[in-house]
């Protein structure tokens, strides 16, 4: 453990003492490619600053080439800062309690769409229990479906795979359908979903449905596909989530003019 405090200890240091180097290229992204070979980086790691922009010119006169001054983020060093300053053996505890197996029941998930009744069951975790057929029944009678296949339900609870598959169909009943509505807050940087529950009989929204409801309410960007992807399986109804955030805009640097004469010396006529 000591062997690999030193180590980390050395890469701060060494990282520390390289506050920034100047590249050239015919190119910005050669500029920085060569950056990234001399910090042996990615340029997700690397800040950087033009000081001079390239120019292709007019048949080679006026040719210029792009200046670039590379420094390595900060927050890469604070990371190994963060690491050496806590009690490495204690982290490594903790990550070790988290890869621990936790028990836990198998599940049963029914959805209802467009292309018919669906039904996906789980496979316990550890010491927890294995989904029950039971479950299934209820979990379809809540929803109003009753002409499905049994015995291919039945298979599906048995193989345990996580997939959802088709068991049988629905007629269309669009009153009962779930709905949702969006609502952007005050500086227009979150997007919130809230689901409304289908009806028995009615059929659940599908993740490409609520695409369409954002985009309809002019939410394109920063949408949240996990959180999108979670709702397919366990719906929050009647209650607002946070389904699209954006990027807040950072302060930017000033550009800078580099003259490449003396500015204060006067022109005697």
């Amino acid at each position: 453990m000591e062997q690999l405090r030193e180590i980390l200890k050395k890469l701060v240091e060494s990282e520390s003492n390289v506050e920034s180097i100047l590249v050239k290229g015919q190119t910005l992204e050669t500029a920085l490619k060569k950056a990234c070979d001399q910090f042996d980086a990615e340029i997700k790691d690397l800040d950087y600053e033009i000081i001079q922009y390239g120019n292709k010119g007019i048949m080679g006169i006026g040719k210029k080439e792009y200046h670039v001054k590379v420094y390595r983020s900060h927050l890469q060093n604070e990371v190994l800062q963060h690491v050496l300053q806590g009690d490495i053996e204690d982290q490594l505890e903790a990550f070790k309690e988290e890869e621990k197996i936790v028990d836990k029941d198998g599940e049963i998930f029914v959805r209802i769409v467009q292309a018919g009744i669906l039904i996906k069951a789980t496979a316990p975790v550890g010491n927890g229990e294995k989904p029950k057929e039971r479950d299934a029944i209820d979990l379809l009678q809540n929803r109003g479906a009753t002409d499905y296949d049994s015995a291919k339900m039945k298979k599906i609870i048995k193989e345990t795979k996580g997939e959802y598959v088709q068991i049988g169909e629905m007629p269309i009943n669009v009153v009962n359908d779930s709905s949702a509505t969006v609502n952007i807050s005050s500086d227009k940087m979150k997007a919130y979903l809230t689901i409304i529950p289908p009806k028995p009989g009615g059929f659940d929204l599908e993740i490409e449905e609520i695409r369409n409801i954002l985009k309809n309410n002019t939410v394109l960007v920063g949408i949240k596909d996990e959180t999108l992807a979670q709702l397919e399986d366990y719906s929050v109804y009647n209650e607002p989530v946070l389904v699209a955030e954006g990027i807040k805009v950072k302060n930017g640097k000033d550009a800078v003019i580099n003259y490449k004469f003396n500015t204060e010396k006067k022109i005697e006529l």
